[in-house]
């Protein structure tokens, strides 16, 4: 299990209980190696780990960039 995944699946106290905060079924859930691209921002939410934790290969690139213009604005 990816990183970001088991941090959300212990955040939410387990994949039943995620997949209860989805609307989801514990099956779909149970399949997930990693967070699937479309589902980031939802569990995001209900679990209150960052997108970029979830899944750096697409959020992590972007937080690195806000930080560097901002730090370059400062």
């Amino acid at each position: 299990m990816d990183r970001g995944l088991e941090l959300a699946v212990k955040a939410a106290g387990g994949r039943a209980a995620l997949a209860r905060r989805l609307g989801l079924s514990k099956q779909a859930v149970t399949r997930w190696r990693r967070v699937p691209a479309g589902r980031v921002v939802a569990v995001a939410k209900v679990t209150r780990v960052h997108a970029e934790v979830l899944r750096p290969d697409l959020f992590g690139a972007v937080v690195r960039r806000v930080r560097r213009a901002s730090r370059v604005a400062a």
